[in-house]
């Protein structure tokens, strides 16, 4: 594996992502603690601005895709959207800008939305926000409604499709 010195003239002179600017920016503090001779792995530098990336961007993408929905949902149900209104002045009151200091003051006032709350989980339901993929593994086995099994060997990987599954009637 290549190796990377800590020294600003070995960097990289492409443009740089936020992330790695940051990784950077921490090192140059840490040059009194970290001897000059040291050496940053190359590879694992570059892997871990590239995972940071996408942790990153997998929870700003699913959050706002979740938030799309909701209102989505809600502008095709009126009914539903004029109970979360309901529910939301009876909790908060009728002046939405006084909404964000009653909860920083009560907090827990999220607790009674219960409507709301269904509404995102059925939300949830109907448009998940990430699929899973799982290894399969030699010992385990699925067996389907027939009876019939199917081994789940290392070498396979079994990926779950969220939304038909969570619009099927048998599941």
């Amino acid at each position: 594996m290549e190796q990377a010195e800590l020294e600003p003239s070995s960097r990289s002179k492409r443009a740089k992502s936020i992330i790695t600017l940051a990784f950077e920016a921490y090192l140059e503090t840490q040059e009194e603690e970290i001897p000059k001779a040291a050496k940053l792995d190359g590879h694992f530098a570059e892997c871990l601005t590239y995972q940071l990336r996408l942790f990153l961007f997998a929870g700003t993408d699913t959050t706002s895709s979740s938030t799309t929905y909701v209102y989505h949902l809600l502008s095709k149900h009126l009914e539903a959207l004029a109970h979360v209104r309901q529910e939301h002045d009876r909790i908060f009151g009728p002046d939405p800008s006084a909404v964000a200091q009653l909860l920083c003051e009560q907090p827990a006032l999220l607790n009674q939305c219960s409507y709301t709350m269904a509404v995102i989980k059925d939300t949830f339901r109907l448009y998940p926000p990430a699929g899973t993929t799982r290894q399969g593994c030699d010992c385990l086995s699925r067996t389907d409604r027939r009876g019939n099994e199917y081994p789940l060997m290392d070498d396979i990987s079994v990926t779950v499709l969220q939304q038909p599954t969570r619009r099927n009637a048998r599941v």
